[in-house]
């Protein structure tokens, strides 16, 4: 359809007094039905403006909730409790390299016990035994989880695929500490870490 066809067409709605048109540019030369049809143009147009503001400030209203509740799940530091059977010097240099990484990591908390969770109740654990031999120690660790239901109740359970054994002496202690929390955390950071049921 042209313009000329558009304008006829547009007339159609006008009073007679207000048909007036060029056939030379198309376009009206006066008339109320031009200022008319401009004015509610421009009425529709403010009207969609504040409709899209309002929907904007509806959506961030809802929005804000759940976004103060992700954020504050991804900075709540993760309970982390050591459970060891270690007795000897080597070992206990390891455990405190161990405790030193987790105490100064942003995403974890050291738990005094398997009831020491935070909001969730869930406390993660790093099982470890160790056996030292004159001047060398094997470290026996596997990675799980636990939750209390009462003081006397508590949920233990540990993932089999996490079982790994280092060999560490005096001058490898601080590493090996270092190295076990990094196998931790890489165990933490998997996105196909098996779910432990503690129920």
């Amino acid at each position: 359809m042209t313009l000329m066809a558009l304008l006829l067409e547009k007339s159609k709605l006008c009073g007679a007094e207000d048909r007036t048109f060029s056939d030379a540019d198309g376009k009206f030369r006066s008339g109320a039905c031009v200022q008319t049809a401009v004015g509610k143009t421009k009425t529709s147009m403010q009207a969609f403006v504040k409709l899209v503001l309002l929907t904007r400030q509806l959506i961030l209203i809802l929005l804000i909730p759940f976004t103060g509740v992700a954020a504050f799940a991804a900075d709540t530091p993760k309970s982390v409790f050591v459970k060891e059977s270690c007795l000897d010097t080597i070992s206990s240099d390891v455990l405190s390299s161990l405790e030193k990484e987790i105490r100064k990591s942003q995403k974890y908390r050291w738990a005094r016990n398997l009831g020491d969770g935070n909001q969730t109740g869930v406390v993660f654990t790093i099982n470890v035994s160790c056996t030292q031999r004159k001047n060398v120690v094997a470290i026996a660790t596997v990675f799980g989880a636990a939750k209390c239901f009462s003081a006397t109740n508590c949920h233990h359970a540990v993932d089999g695929s996490t079982i790994r054994a280092d060999s560490c002496d005096a001058t490898t202690a601080a590493d090996c500490g270092q190295a076990l929390f990094k196998a931790f955390d890489d165990y933490m950071s998997s996105p196909i870490r098996s779910p432990l049921r503690l129920n």
